[in-house]
């Protein structure tokens, strides 16, 4: 029974880790995102021609730049302009009607590989030299089922300005040949104070280093004065709403109070949720599968069957409450 019970909990352990990757892994979502160049420099006072080439994971896609469904995150691309450059057009790729499950319409999605273009162009005035031009990119990527945590990719691309009429060398002329120059967007006004962090530097929802108009990364400057839980009473939830403005700590269930009494308490809500409808009509399904009464054998093999289903439940919730705890999913 022993042995039993060892191999139950070892089976447990490796389904909760299986979870627990499989739920990091749906968390991080994250496409590769390569900053390319048209040409190996760029002569002052010309047109400079940059993309982003995107790398989804197999299977994903993201909203393109202009859902059809408003509620849907779009993907974007903020540059933002050193002095001497102007940025004169964003082209996206053209996108694809994906049909979703649940959706009325098909949604205008960018499939797994595609590269954005940004044309620029460079005052005549600007000085030689290495020239970093930091750019933003947010997405969020989506499968048939669901989407994932949105992303922010903080990256820019670094061109070496020459002077006026130096011939400069193409590159990567796979990328720019797919994308349709001409018919792109023009961006948004983006100051070049706007913090964005240094090129090459991923930047994540929440970092604290987005433009404070971006909603998303202002998620991370919010403080928490209060929390609580059940159902709570119009007066009581003002009440509540008043203390944690003014400072007033809740008091926990559990705060305070010594170890055996968390035991205990912990015991009697346990017992408690056995009365609930979800699970009364188990337990006569449970009985029969430990065996009760003369099915059995003896009061003995009874108690080791019982403790051992018991145990592996409780090993099994307890793992999935640390991954929740530990993971934040």
């Amino acid at each position: 029974m022993r042995k039993q019970f060892a191999r139950l909990a070892v089976v447990a352990l490796v389904l909760v880790l299986g979870l627990a990757t499989a739920s990091q892994a749906q968390r991080n979502i994250k496409a590769e995102v390569v900053p390319v160049v048209a040409t190996d420099g760029v002569a002052a006072g010309s047109e400079l021609r940059t993309a982003l080439q995107i790398t989804l994971p197999e299977g994903l896609h993201t909203n393109s730049n202009k859902p059809r469904d408003p509620s849907l995150i779009p993907i974007s691309v903020t540059v933002t302009s050193p002095p001497g450059i102007e940025v004169k057009e964003i082209v996206y790729p053209a996108p694809t009607d994906l049909v979703s499950k649940g959706s009325e319409q098909p949604l205008r999605v960018f499939e797994r590989s595609f590269a954005i273009g940004v044309a620029m162009t460079v005052d005549a005035d600007t000085p030689a030299g290495d020239l970093t031009i930091p750019v933003l990119l947010k997405y969020q990527a989506c499968d048939e089922a669901m989407c994932y945590i949105p992303q922010r990719v903080a990256t820019g691309w670094t061109v070496q300005v020459r002077g006026e009429k130096t011939a400069v060398a193409p590159a990567h002329e796979d990328v720019f040949k797919t994308i349709a120059w001409g018919t792109g967007e023009k961006p948004a006004d983006v100051p070049a104070t706007a913090a964005v962090a240094p090129a090459g530097t991923p930047s994540q929802v929440g970092s604290g280093k987005a433009d404070k108009g971006d909603p998303l990364a202002r998620v991370g400057e919010f403080a928490v004065l209060g929390s609580t839980g059940g159902y709570l009473g119009s007066s009581e939830f003002l009440d509540f709403v008043k203390g944690a403005e003014s400072g007033v700590q809740q008091k926990g269930m559990f705060e305070g109070r010594g170890p055996l009494m968390i035991l205990l308490l912990v015991f009697i809500g346990g017992l408690a949720l056995n009365l609930t409808p979800c699970v009364l009509p188990m337990i006569p399904i449970n009985l029969a599968i430990i065996g009760a009464g003369a099915r059995a054998g003896s009061r003995g093999r009874g108690f080791w069957l019982g403790a051992a289903y018991g145990a592996a439940m409780a090993v099994v919730y307890g793992l999935l409450g640390l991954v929740v705890i530990l993971t934040a999913s």
